[in-house]
């Protein structure tokens, strides 16, 4: 029934009453029944269908009885987002289908006056009324996102309050259960009741007790940014019903690779394995890869409870050594986990390839696999670069090399592929940590061998998925990343210039001539800690939609993630897409699933890319917090560190050891003036100008624990990065200053 309904307020130039309505309908079935009656049965779906409109926010009420779509009315439905002034801004998701049934993402955003927001707060879906083409105002809050909050614990007589540490939500009361609290002690807070829509009572589910405690510090940071945890009370109950090994009855219709030889291969810290591999020599010469991936949907129903939590969280988040799962632990680290020796349920993908690389056919089947072992890229590594082999590796070790040998010429094939991939290794920095997840020392990180058979495998395994899913017209959620963003390259040439760094670039996003120029910033030894990631700031930032795009970086056309469903929103539903739209055997089932996906799946987009982006804030927070953690123990040490980048008050510095600090320029001797347009702080009274690049010895101040900085001192200059300026720009810069500097003397 909405089917008909939205099709009439679609073509509607005006509300409808009821009987306009009425009349409506009845045309639009008109010869369904065989008297050609609109019995009030049919008349009782009409209203129902209304009533459930009105009530999603779909359709609009008139005070006088008339309906219409919401989107045709004053009225529009939207996320409220908190300024720090007090006012706040509305965004209005107003995408739709074009004829071509193409989903165009749109967005509408307008402005609310603080004495317009009624009781919202920052996060709220709210319902708004516009005022005109830039102003709303806010009519009711429709849904709060609110589980967890963090503050610190107030009394006023004998009743606890929690206010929020973030500002933003001190819009909102929030009296606590409990009595044998302390005033000033910080609080995870879970929200149980509501008696107003700014009215909670709330139940305090952890005490920050100890701040020296490395873990409290680290789940506190990243709690503070946003980080959703635990699991709803229904989700538990769920998780009490769910079977926690395979069974026989399990395995029905599935394909047994139980006898393959399969295996995983991670990093040696790694909560949870979403994926194996396998490679077999076919008799035709041809190879055949496995992908095979962890079947969530096999135990967790989709919109069951524990779905709607993994929902809300969008991924898993991983802080400290940690990690909020965004599945509960014993299916995330548990049956949902592909641990070796044991049985457990798969997605697995079958890649035909010649001799060359090129895809002869490809295979998708629900299976059973049994992996061999579970490798670290650690050990792996160890057999390719210092022949060294763990005894539990010996009969692997053939396998290995084969594929270190097909991820190779697969890498190769992709890099020299039409579209071209743009292959950057970027070493990443992390942190050893003891039995108490403190950071001891740094952990510098390079893609090596097996980091490399697991990327390109992983990226064959989501090709083929994605389509496959597109050949068989099934939707699904793709990654997509945009050209690299000419008007930031141009302002990283410029920055070469600066540096007098000269590369000779032609062509507007050429692949080729991008991978030079990173494999030349990689040839410039300490500069290129500077360099590079001010280079890959230039990518456009990688994204989930409906509407297929190609991947810039990974110079793929057809590109989405399935390999990862425990820990990633995208992959968790492109997996239960696959159930419902293309292993159901029932057609009008599967007809039906694919409009219900069709109509659902820009949401879930949306949803996994946000909550993409709110992970990797809460990452680099922490990270941060922890490098002030390590450095707390290492005041007044020295270290080597390269300067890549400047502001009016500091120095920005990286390490050889990749973690970074500040220099505030008022330590330096003497006065000092920044000229953005070389790159330059220079000095006033004859001292030495530091220009980017510059190499320097330093020594650790202090650290700031509430920002997360840490601060050196600069001992010596060893490495002058120091360029001719043909302009005279530094000269001029240093003498407007120095009269600057004069007249307010005088």
């Amino acid at each position: 029934m909405r089917e008909y309904l939205d099709s009439i307020f679609q073509k509607a130039k005006k509300p409808l009453t009821i009987d306009e309505i009425f009349h409506a309908v009845e045309n639009k079935i008109k010869g369904k029944y065989l008297d050609g009656s609109f019995t009030n049965a049919e008349k009782k779906k009409v209203l129902e269908a209304l009533d459930f409109g009105v009530k999603d926010y779909d359709y609009y009420e008139t005070p006088d009885k008339k309906y219409m779509l919401l989107s045709k009315s004053p009225y529009r439905v939207g996320k409220y987002y908190a300024k720090s002034n007090g006012d706040g801004i509305v965004i209005n998701d107003c995408s739709y289908f074009d004829r071509d049934s193409n989903y165009v993402c749109s967005e509408k955003e307008y402005a609310i006056d603080c004495k317009q927001k009624q009781e919202a707060i920052d996060g709220d879906e709210v319902l708004i009324e516009i005022l005109d083409k830039e102003n709303a105002r806010v009519v009711k809050v429709i849904y709060r996102v609110l589980h967890n909050i963090v503050g610190t614990i107030t009394r006023e007589k004998d009743v606890f309050f929690l206010n929020p540490l973030d500002k933003k939500k001190r819009g909102i009361t929030i009296c606590l259960d409990e009595k044998d609290l302390t005033h000033g002690q910080i609080a995870l807070v879970s929200l149980q009741e509501t008696s107003s829509t700014n009215f909670y009572q709330g139940k305090v589910e952890k005490l920050f007790n100890h701040k020296d405690d490395p873990q409290e510090r680290t789940y506190l940071e990243a709690v503070k940014y946003g980080m959703p945890v635990g699991f709803s009370k229904k989700s538990l109950e769920q998780l009490k019903t769910i079977k926690l090994s395979v069974t026989e009855s399990d395995k029905v219709g599935r394909y047994d690779f139980t006898d393959w030889e399969i295996f995983s291969i991670d990093g040696a810290d790694t909560k949870d394995k979403d994926d194996c591999i396998s490679l077999k020599k076919l008799e035709n010469g041809h190879f055949l890869l496995g992908v095979h991936i962890e079947d969530t949907p096999a135990y967790v129903p989709t919109n069951s409870p524990i779905h709607k939590d993994a929902i809300r969280k969008g991924n898993s988040y991983y802080f400290g050594g940690g990690v909020e799962p965004m599945l509960p632990r014993e299916l995330s680290s548990g049956i949902c986990s592909l641990f070796d020796g044991v049985e457990r349920l798969t997605k697995s993908v079958l890649i035909e390839y010649d001799e060359k690389g090129n895809i002869v056919q490809k295979k998708l089947v629900k299976g059973v696999i049994c992996s061999r072992i579970g490798m670290t890229y650690e050990k792996v590594n160890d057999i390719f670069y210092k022949g060294i082999v763990d005894p539990e590796y010996e009969e692997f070790v053939p396998t290995l090399y084969a594929m270190n040998d097909f991820a190779q010429l697969l890498r190769h094939k992709r890099e020299c592929s039409e579209l071209g991939a743009l292959l950057i290794n970027n070493p990443e920095v992390d942190f050893y940590r003891d039995e108490n997840k403190e950071p001891i020392e740094p952990k510098i990180k390079y893609q090596k061998n097996a980091e490399i058979i697991i990327e390109e495998f992983m990226i064959e395994g989501n090709k083929a998925f994605i389509n496959i899913m597109r050949e068989n017209h099934v939707p699904c959620i793709y990654r997509v990343e945009d050209d690299i963003d000419q008007k930031k390259l141009n302002e990283f040439f410029l920055l070469l210039n600066a540096l007098g760094k000269q590369f000779y670039y032609a062509g507007c996003g050429s692949k080729t001539k991008l991978q030079s120029l990173s494999d030349y910033i990689t040839s410039l030894g300490p500069l290129s800690m500077v360099l590079m990631p001010q280079f890959i700031q230039c990518m456009s930032r990688a994204y989930y939609s409906v509407d297929n795009s190609y991947h810039f970086g990974l110079g793929v056309f057809c590109y989405g993630h399935n390999t990862s469903p425990i820990r990633r929103l995208s992959d968790d539903i492109n997996s239960r897409v696959l159930d419902d739209c293309f292993f159901e055997p029932d057609e009008e089932k599967r007809k039906k699933a694919i409009r219900y996906w069709t109509t659902i799946l820009p949401r879930y987009a949306k949803q996994a890319t946000n909550k993409e982006i709110v992970s990797e804030i809460i990452e680099r927070k922490v990270f941060n917090l922890e490098t002030c953690m390590y450095f707390d123990k290492h005041i007044g040490e020295e270290y080597t560190g390269t300067i890549f980048s400047f502001d009016g008050r500091f120095i920005h510095i990286i390490l050889d050891n990749l973690l970074e600090g500040k220099v505030k320029v008022d330590t330096l001797e003497g006065k000092y003036t920044y000229n953005p347009k070389q790159y330059t702080m220079l000095s006033l009274d004859g001292e030495d100008d530091y220009y980017l690049g510059d190499r320097l010895r330093l020594k650790v101040l202090n650290t700031d624990s509430e920002n997360n900085i840490v601060y050196f001192k600069v001992l010596e200059k060893i490495d002058e990065n120091y360029i001719d300026d043909n302009s005279n720009s530094n000269v001029r810069t240093k003498t407007l200053a120095k009269i600057k500097k004069e007249r307010k003397a005088f």
